[in-house]
């Protein structure tokens, strides 16, 4: 499971994905925004996106891991 599965965030931020887990993962936007590549156990990644949207994205090593991440802007209501 991701966690969380749903996420807001302003333009700009700075979202961190940090694997917990003892096998790798990865996080893969649908739409090719972004892709963490592997991240092995106790490894990190971070993106800064700055175009509003919602970006669904998916671990393609446990493809039933899905989540979905919604930028807006910062003077936009949540």
């Amino acid at each position: 499971m991701l966690t969380p599965a749903k996420l807001t965030v302003n333009v700009g931020a700075e979202i961190t994905w940090l694997n917990r887990d003892s096998v790798v993962h990865n996080a893969v936007a649908d739409d090719d925004a972004f892709d963490s590549g592997t991240l092995n156990g106790g490894d990190s990644w971070s993106v800064v996106l700055d175009q509003p949207g919602t970006y669904s994205y998916v671990c393609t090593f446990h493809p039933g891991m899905e989540a979905t991440l919604t930028v807006h802007r910062a003077d936009s209501p949540a």
